[in-house]
């Protein structure tokens, strides 16, 4: 994750929407500031968004939690976004026997 004037940390994906994502993160990263989330590997290309909330965690050591609302995604990272969360709630889905 890229942030400020050039700075980065390592975080974790903790949820998604097609609005924002829940972040774990071992930097604490101010509310307004603008970041830039790129995944290792998978279907999701860079994801920019502003920090709307930090909270802090007693867990190690990803540390904080950030609220992560996107800024303008372009169509094929808004595809890709809808794409996972259908598969999701197919399987969340409810089975009948």
């Amino acid at each position: 994750m890229k942030y400020g004037n050039g700075k980065s940390s390592r975080g974790y994906l903790l949820d998604i929407s097609r609005s924002g994502a829940g972040v774990a993160s071992l930097a604490k990263v101010s509310e307004d500031t603008v970041v830039e989330m790129t995944a290792k590997e998978g279907e999701l290309a860079a994801l920019k968004g502003r920090v709307v909330r930090v909270n802090e965690k007693k867990r190690v050591p990803y540390r904080y939690d950030l609220g992560v609302k996107f800024n303008s995604l372009d169509e094929s990272v808004k595809k890709s976004i809808n794409e996972l969360l259908d598969r999701k709630e197919r399987r969340n889905a409810p089975r009948f026997p």
